[in-house]
């Protein structure tokens, strides 16, 4: 062959390498383009799979909120409604009312709070001595439930005192001087029972001693004050009363004590007919 041919079938070879060469990159740049454009497109579901999976998670969320909102402003709504309710019953509803004392001799007597809340009152010397409580009874129904203890075989007393009168120390409801501004419903010991008033001794409830709760209810409008042991509603009562008056609560030996147990505004009385029922006049 000679020299002309060999240059030119090398020339030929190196167009043809390089066209290989071309064509070797064009189907790699083809194949790269393929694999980018493959690789956007799972990108962009992706994307779009993260988007809506977003999206429905924020509706979702709305969705609860919405549903939370509802809720709430149902359940504002319904306590609001109960509040009003509440307080449309609570003037018939029992109120506890808080128990404190007019002491007139604190040597004599001593006040003291008993855990569950309600009040002690002890008695320190062997005499008489009545203490009112600070409650003024007027327009409603008041009761107070109270115990005794140690009463030596009930030389206690309950019952009321004007709101007006200024109970002296050492004295008890039926004294001269005093009996004219107090009403006393007397234990065992003392009259086994009996009520007093303005020197006068009406016979016919029963005795109380300790251990046995005394209640007593005082209905303003009516002006009627009735007396209860261990449940029972006792016949001889009080009426006429038209002023404003407290209860009282008188004890004589030292070491006796007694506890008020309770203090309320009642909606209502819970008086009945009894038989043998009988008034004394206030």
């Amino acid at each position: 062959m000679k020299y002309g041919e060999q240059q030119t079938d090398q020339f030929i070879k190196d167009l043809e390498n390089k066209e290989k060469e071309k064509d070797e990159e064009l189907q790699k740049l083809k194949v790269d383009l393929q694999n980018e454009r493959s690789e956007k497109e799972r990108i962009e579901i992706e994307l779009r799979q993260v988007y809506e999976e977003k999206k429905k998670e924020k509706s979702n969320k709305e969705k609860e909120i919405e549903t939370l909102k509802t809720e709430n402003n149902k359940l504002k709504t319904e306590n609001e409604k109960n509040k009003n309710e509440i307080e449309k019953w609570k003037p018939y509803l029992p109120q506890d009312l808080q128990i404190n004392i007019n002491n007139p001799d604190p040597g004599d007597f001593i006040g003291s709070v008993e855990a569950s809340g309600k009040l002690k009152i002890s008695k320190k010397q062997n005499k008489w001595s009545t203490v009112s409580l600070s409650q003024v009874l007027e327009n409603g129904v008041y009761t107070s439930e109270i115990e005794f203890f140690n009463s030596h075989n009930g030389n206690i007393a309950v019952g009321i005192v004007r709101d007006s009168y200024t109970i002296p120390a050492g004295i008890y409801p039926w004294q001269a001087n005093h009996q004219d501004h107090m009403a006393a419903y007397v234990g065992t010991a003392t009259g086994s029972g009996n009520v007093y008033y303005e020197g006068n001794e009406t016979v016919g409830n029963a005795g109380f001693a300790d251990n046995q709760i005394v209640k007593m209810e005082y209905n303003s409008e009516k002006g009627i004050l009735i007396f209860f042991v261990a449940g029972i509603q006792q016949p001889i009562y009080i009426s006429g009363i038209k002023e404003k008056v407290r209860f009282i609560v008188s004890i004589h030996y030292a070491d006796s004590y007694c506890i008020i147990r309770s203090l309320k505004k009642l909606s209502t009385q819970t008086q009945i007919r009894v038989a043998n029922a009988m008034s004394v006049q206030w």
